[in-house]
C-alpha cells in the first residue's frame, strides 16, 4: 500500500482499500472501479476522494513512471539491435516522454557567440582645455 505520510496521516478503511485498488494493474487506475472495490457508495463524488488523496495518487504515479523507466531504457537500447523496427519512431517518442517525466533528460548545449568591441573612455576635452589654461 502506498501512503505519502504514514506516520501522521490517518486513513479510513475505504481509503486504504482504494489506494490498494489503484496499485492493482488490473484496474488500470480507473478511479470509479477502484472506488467500487473500496466500498464507496455509487453517488460518492470522485473529485472529493481525489482531493483527499492527491499526494498519495501523485506519489503512486511517480512510482509507476520510475518503474517503467527501466523498461523504457531497455526498449530504447533494443532499437540498437533492431534499428529497422517499424515501431522505432513511436518507441523513441514514448521513451523520451517517460524519461523526461522521471527526470532523465537529454543534455542541451547552448552556444553563445559574443562579439567584443574595445571601447576607450577619455575625459571630456573641455575639462582638459580648462586645466591647460590654468597652468599657463
Amino acid at each position: 500500500m502506498l501512503l505519502a505520510d504514514r506516520k501522521t496521516k490517518q486513513y479510513t478503511e475505504n481509503q486504504t482499500k482504494f489506494l490498494d485498488a489503484m496499485r492493482d494493474p488490473e484496474n488500470k487506475g480507473d478511479i470509479r472501479t477502484c472506488m467500487k472495490i473500496a466500498g464507496y457508495k455509487k453517488g460518492t463524488p470522485s473529485t472529493w476522494l481525489v482531493k483527499e488523496l492527491k499526494e498519495e495518487l501523485l506519489s503512486l504515479a511517480q512510482e509507476l513512471l520510475a518503474g517503467a523507466s527501466v523498461k523504457t531504457a531497455m526498449s530504447l537500447t533494443g532499437l540498437i539491435d533492431d534499428p529497422v523496427n517499424p515501431a522505432a519512431n513511436t518507441i523513441i517518442r514514448a521513451a523520451e516522454s517517460i524519461l523526461d517525466r522521471v527526470g532523465i533528460v537529454k543534455t542541451e548545449r547552448v552556444e553563445v557567440e559574443a562579439r567584443v568591441h574595445n571601447i576607450a573612455l577619455m575625459p571630456s576635452r573641455k575639462k582638459r582645455d580648462d586645466e591647460d589654461e590654468e597652468e599657463d
